[in-house]
């Protein structure tokens, strides 16, 4: 008692060894509520305060490891969910990038779109996938703002959503979406095929012969993926003789948001010789100027593009449920 006695008044005039009054005073109240710091290590549970040594799953006991936080652009989230998150998909390892045309000076705004674009329209990117800034900036080598701004231009063409809490991703289309883009498709190719027929030149049926030779090894070789790339280019030859460049902008602009689906590589092989023949078709009328053959091939084709589409798998991710439908395309 007299030891206790004598710590006290120790204690209250401030006479602690080794310490002044307030530091003697803020030991003694620790020591009441049983954290004193000479014994026991202190736990920080201030976010703002705790040692940056402190592991970082140590800090989420809630999170599972492999999550992502829901601000971190996507880096580390697998299939870790907190506080009701989904979590973000990763940036897939992407193809060769091409080059920036100034190797000094890195990639310019204009390139980093060019360049994501691309990736997106060859299916490099498919449908859902995460587009997170900071892997996007590292890829590039560029800050976040060039990539922020391509990624802004391409939600402005279809190609690109932003979701809350998911980020930038590839758009991913419901499957009456994409029917209705095809139908949109449809439309607005009759319409400049119809128009382009007459106007056509030698080098335009040059032109549209070289890209259905191309389709044509394309099939041969079974590649499906020059197939599709192909198949583009030659509907895009038939059309640009028409002599309406924002129609076939309107038409180029539909068919890039179902680019990412790529549904020409996922058609069987014979579907593939059904579309191929319905090009010859359309080849055939085109160098023949016969608008109305031309119009009903076109016809037939988007009826056999249509079975093939009712075909495309629903559950693979490759489109999205109709309760995700893309509000904004």
């Amino acid at each position: 008692m007299a030891a206790c006695g004598a710590r006290g008044s120790a204690a209250d005039d401030g006479r602690q060894p080794g310490g002044s009054a307030g530091a003697a005073h803020a030991r003694g109240e620790a020591a009441g509520r049983g954290h004193d710091p000479a014994r026991r290590p202190h736990r920080d549970d201030n976010p703002l305060t705790r040692s940056a040594s402190t592991p970082a799953l140590a800090r989420l006991p809630n999170r599972p490891v492999g999550s992502g936080d829901a601000t971190d652009g996507g880096h580390g989230r697998t299939d870790g969910y907190r506080s009701g998150v989904p979590p973000r998909p990763r940036l897939p390892r992407l193809p060769q990038l091409t080059p920036p045309h100034d190797a000094r000076r890195g990639y310019a705004q204009h390139e980093v779109l060019d360049e994501l674009r691309r990736l997106i329209l060859e299916g490099n990117l498919p449908p859902g996938t995460g587009m997170p800034l900071g892997e996007l900036a590292r890829e590039f080598g560029t800050s976040a703002i060039p990539v922020r701004e391509s990624l802004q231009t391409l939600i402005g063409e279809g190609l690109i959503e932003h979701k809350p809490n998911l980020g930038y991703r590839v758009t991913q289309l419901t499957a009456a979406e994409l029917r209705e883009l095809y139908l949109v498709r449809e439309r607005l190719e009759s319409t400049a095929l119809l128009a382009a027929v007459p106007r056509a030149t030698a080098a335009d049926h040059r032109a549209a012969r070289e890209s259905h030779d191309r389709m044509e090894r394309a099939v041969l070789t079974e590649n499906a993926v020059a197939y599709h790339r192909e198949t583009r280019e030659f509907h895009l030859a038939l059309v640009r003789p028409s002599g309406m460049p924002r129609l076939v902008h309107m038409l180029e602009y539909a068919w890039n948001i179902t680019e990412p689906v790529q549904p020409m590589v996922h058609v069987t092989t014979a579907d593939r010789v059904v579309l191929h023949a319905d090009h010859r078709r359309q080849l055939d009328a085109f160098l023949a100027r016969d608008a109305e053959a031309l119009l009903a091939a076109t016809a037939q084709h988007h009826a056999h593009m249509t079975g093939v589409l009712d075909q495309l798998p629903t559950t693979s991710g490759l489109l999205a449920a109709d309760s995700d439908a893309v509000k904004d395309i």
